[in-house]
């Protein structure tokens, strides 16, 4: 008897502690539905978070709130975008306080990943061009792999390393880019490396690849290119034969034969990019060799609200501002504000390998009237104890958009971590 007499205990005192625990501290809640991805992925197969109950803090913007709405059957989880007070508008997927942009230093939620080499074919969503028509040779292999004459086929694993060789065959202006040429839509990758498509365009993108150069002619050039809304930028990083390398960020021309705008000028130290050898002879790039082992280097391209960013290795080496978009001509079809994410890699008079290739691009928020009263341009002002809450799958959320702000009595908590099932458990 006495032994059940403490198991009865045990589970009595477990279930009060647990009771406790939901009462006071914290809970568990299931994400029921797919307007959060891909921060948290919801459904019948759904994540499980960890909420800790009250607001100790007054929410920051872009934090994950928890709270209850009368006629939803569960708590919801969202996004805060607005705070007490503010006057908030969304103007072409962007968000706007007391009618201004945020500032380019200002905190946002993480990049959405739209491709990564390493879970997909590269050679599948990037599509090799000559700029202009000119005398270039690609192959792809695996990173083991020898020569590259003729091209091998593409890897079986998808989650095998690519590399990519391409080398002008004469010094001078030609170039040779891989683009992602895909549908103009805000896919991302979801938890088990699918593509997911959504019937909306984005327009902000971060481009970041990992290379190494093994032969650079006189006027050997590495390049990275992205496209807003029909407007062209670039960063180039001048590999001359001697002397430091000259990093610029462009502006391709907005109108016929008006010169590119230069919107920021640097240099970095050779040493980054190791002995890279120059190549007098143009007529030895017919054969194409692998690479050696490094040195790698990571760059990282990004556009966002207006400003331009380089990065080399995690540290920013160039940064630019500029005032509005000005589409190339001819770039957007008839009717059309935009064509979608758009971004290129490559180079010219260079032959370089090229791995750990992904493409992200900005959060955003749809503000077609089509999707709530409270989501057209219009400003809306909200009162001192309200938040304006948002998914981050714009298209498939109802939030403030439709029903407006919520009260801050509203609020349960924040979400902690994706706490079940155990493969994806992570902090938030």
């Amino acid at each position: 008897m006495k032994r059940w007499r403490r198991v009865a205990a045990t589970v009595v005192v477990g279930a009060l502690l647990l009771f406790a625990v939901r009462a006071f501290v914290g809970d568990v809640y299931a994400v029921r539905s797919a307007s959060m991805e891909p921060c948290l992925h919801g459904g019948q197969d759904g994540e499980w978070v960890l909420v800790r109950y009250g607001v100790r803090r007054e929410p920051r913007r872009f934090d994950l709130v928890v709270f209850e709405r009368p006629g939803e059957p569960a708590p919801i989880v969202k996004r805060v975008l607005g705070l007490p007070g503010e006057s908030l508008q969304l103007v072409e997927g962007d968000l706007w306080i007391d009618g201004q942009r945020l500032p380019a230093d200002a905190q946002r939620p993480p990049w959405v990943l739209l491709f990564d080499s390493g879970k997909q074919p590269l050679s599948a969503w990037f599509d090799f061009k000559p700029e202009p028509f000119g005398p270039w040779r690609r192959g792809w292999a695996p990173l083991a792999e020898g020569s590259l004459a003729p091209p091998p086929p593409p890897p079986a694993a998808p989650d095998e390393p690519w590399r990519l060789e391409a080398l002008a065959l004469l010094p001078g202006d030609n170039a040779g880019l891989m683009f992602f040429d895909q549908e103009a839509t805000t896919g991302y990758l979801d938890g088990s490396g699918r593509s997911v498509a959504q019937p909306i365009e984005a327009s902000d993108l971060a481009l970041e690849v990992e290379l190494c150069a093994t032969q650079v002619a006189r006027r050997g050039e590495l390049r990275l290119r992205l496209l807003e809304k029909g407007d062209f930028f670039q960063a180039r990083l001048c590999l001359n034969a001697e002397g430091p390398i000259e990093v610029l960020l462009e502006r391709e021309p907005g109108s016929a034969g008006q010169p590119a705008d230069l919107l920021a000028r640097g240099e970095l130290p050779r040493s980054l990019f190791g002995a890279l050898p120059s190549q007098p002879d143009p007529s030895f790039a017919a054969e194409l060799s692998a690479p050696p082992a490094g040195p790698w280097v990571h760059l990282a391209f990004e556009n966002r609200d207006d400003h331009l960013r380089l990065r080399l290795d995690g540290r920013e080496v160039l940064s630019a501002r500029y005032e509005q978009n000005r589409p190339y001509p001819g770039i957007l079809p008839p009717g059309r504000q935009s064509v979608g994410p758009r971004a290129a890699f490559g180079g010219a008079g260079v032959q370089a390998a090229f791995r750990g290739v992904r493409l992200w691009r900005d959060q955003q928020w749809l503000s077609s009237s089509v999707h709530g009263p409270h989501g057209s341009a219009t400003r809306l002002t909200l009162g001192p104890d309200e938040f304006f809450v948002a998914g981050d799958n714009s298209f498939d959320s109802t939030d403030s958009r439709y029903f407006g702000p919520i009260p801050r009595r509203a609020l349960l908590g924040r979400p902690l971590a994706v706490c079940w099932p155990p493969s994806r458990w992570r902090r938030l």
